[in-house]
Parts: structure tokens; sequence; C-alpha cells
């Protein structure tokens, strides 16, 4: 017995061609957000360590631990817009990660910092996952 997936087997569409190009503008903009996000981090170590006074350990702990979880967490973040609907969990998911930049942009102390990238890390695997797949 074949089980193979074929095109005609995939679900369609019913979004209209304008909606679709935004759906896929919103989708790459999500994916889009951890690298930006990794890419501006990695500009601001000096300065997170100068003015923060955080070890290089510290340093280290802020940019893995963030890879760590979007690793983990990507495949939860798929599921869980599998369940309960995409554009609910995409939603949920930008929200949490502005929410969490906002906290790390305005933590006084390593501490602090730490602990506001905790809420920070799973949105980006919500948010990149949630984005893609099949309707």
């Amino acid at each position: 017995m074949d089980n193979t997936l074929t095109h005609s087997d995939w679900p369609t569409s019913s979004a209209s061609p304008t909606t679709e190009r935004w759906i896929l503008f919103a989708s790459i903009l999500a994916s889009s957000m951890a690298f930006i996000d990794g890419s501006a981090l990695n500009v601001a170590l000096p300065s997170l360590q100068a003015d923060l006074q955080a070890s290089g350990a510290q340093l280290l702990w802020i940019v893995n631990a963030y890879m760590l979880m979007l690793a983990a967490l990507i495949l939860v973040g798929g599921s869980l817009g599998d369940k309960l609907g995409r554009k609910k969990i995409f939603m949920i998911g930008i929200a949490l990660f502005m929410l969490a930049s906002l906290a790390c942009g305005l933590s006084p102390t390593i501490a602090i910092m730490l602990g506001a990238r905790v809420p920070h890390l799973p949105t980006t695997g919500v948010d990149a996952r949630s984005a893609h797949g099949r309707r």
C-alpha cells in the first residue's frame, strides 16, 4: 500500500491572492525575528557587558539559551498551532515576543535580563513554527 502524499491531496486555500500575499509577508517577518534578534544581540554584547557588568559566562548564557530554547520549542509551537489555530498562536507569540523584548531592554541588571530572556526564548519558536505549514 502506497501512502505517498500527492499534490492533489494537499489542502487548498480559500484565501484571496491578496490575503495569501499578506500571510506570506507575515510569515517571512516572523521567521526573520529570530535572525534579527540574534544579530542585534551580538552587536550589543560589548555594551551589555560594560553597562551591566556581565561576565563572559553570563553573556554566553544570554546568547546560547536563546538558541537552545528556540530549537527545543519550535515543534511545540507547531503543535499548538495545529491544535489551537495558527493565527491565534502566531498572534500570542508575537505579543509575548514584544513584551519580553521590552523587558529585556529595560533590564537594569544582568540577572533581570536573563530572567526577561526566559519568556522571550519560547516565543520565537511559537512564532516561527506556527507561521509555517499548510492551513
